[in-house]
């Protein structure tokens, strides 16, 4: 499942634990809100024992009525890890609300075209990741495009990206329809697509709630970080939004600055970083890459400290989002 999508990948691989249709127990329906599959996650888990193997679902398609129909990755042959983005984390980081802050007030006098969500918007993303327990067989190596309309319709081209080298720290195939096997496009009828909140407000407080719905502070100290890259990943941010987002993001207290550097695709950013778990059940660093016009560039996952069982060293790039484009066609 792309991290964009309705569900995130800490959520899907607990859904997948709770149900699993090859082996004949229900698959959760992908059209519910990540708090119904929340909650309908952990009651089958107070029931039923953990799978012994994890599957990453990265893809669901609505069809008649409740029912859907989910598409999932097999054994790609881009198992080698890439490599970490040039970033010296040797050095203590800074902590990140006074850069923030001072980067949302630069930007007020930027002019700000309202975004009422009232048109169609065009995302262009890739996707990579790997499981820390299986890496060789669980991996997803995605180039994503979706269309996704005011009524929640829309269609969503996913692509299986060939092997890239191992350690490479640019992408190598960044273009639209970039060579690969092209799935068939999953398709959303309306009300059916999940853009996962609403237009993102302008209003800090308020764009917290709705952050917050996605991705519940119950979460972890990560949880925030990892609903502002899967939002601005689908959403044609415009620049009062962008500010609002830096502010929501300068309020979380454990942030850290860790200075600038060259994204995936090549762009110059600044990178936020934040930790969670522990060495006893793994511990790993969530990265954000925030351009100096305030847009969210993508997000990286390290597993500084593999969780038990896993054949990965440490410090291995366990995932990555780069978000490539997003914009509302004429």
């Amino acid at each position: 499942m792309t991290r964009h999508s309705h569900i995130d990948d800490d959520l899907l691989r607990r859904a997948l634990e709770a149900g699993d249709p090859l082996r004949g127990k229900e698959l959760l329906p992908f059209t519910l809100t990540p708090a119904e599959m929340r909650s309908e996650v952990d009651r089958k888990a107070a029931v039923a024992p953990r799978m012994n193997r994890r599957r990453v679902i990265v893809g669901a398609a609505a069809t008649m009525g409740a029912a859907a129909a989910a598409y999932v990755v097999w054994p790609s042959a881009a198992i080698a890890a890439p490599g970490r983005l040039d970033i010296d984390f040797t050095k203590p980081g800074k902590p990140a609300a006074d850069w923030l802050t001072s980067l949302a007030d630069a930007l007020k006098s930027e002019p700000s075209i309202a975004n009422l969500g009232n048109t169609t918007t065009y995302a262009h993303l890739q996707r990579w990741v790997m499981d820390t327990i299986d890496p060789a067989s669980q991996l997803i190596a995605q180039d994503i495009q979706i269309w996704w309309h005011p009524d929640r319709s829309g269609r969503e081209l996913l692509t299986t990206l060939p092997a890239q080298p191992s350690g490479q720290r640019i992408a190598q195939y960044l273009e639209p329809s970039p060579p690969g096997k092209q799935m068939d496009p999953i398709r959303y009828g309306p009300g059916q697509y999940s853009s996962l909140i609403d237009v993102p407000s302008t209003n800090p407080d308020r764009l917290k709630s709705q952050l917050d719905t996605h991705e519940p502070p119950a979460n972890g100290p990560k949880a925030t970080l990892r609903a502002i890259a899967d939002v601005a990943a689908i959403h044609d941010l415009n620049m009062a939004q962008r500010r609002a987002f830096l502010i929501v993001l300068a309020g979380i207290p454990s942030l850290l600055w860790r200075g600038i550097t060259k994204d995936r695709a090549g762009r110059t950013c600044n990178v936020l970083s934040i930790d969670s778990g522990d060495t006893s059940q793994g511990l790993r660093r969530d990265l954000l890459l925030v351009s100096i016009a305030g847009e969210i560039y993508g997000h990286e996952a390290i597993a500084l400290t593999p969780p038990p069982r896993s054949p990965i060293s440490n410090d291995t790039v366990i995932e990555y989002t780069l978000h490539l484009e997003t914009r509302q066609p004429a």
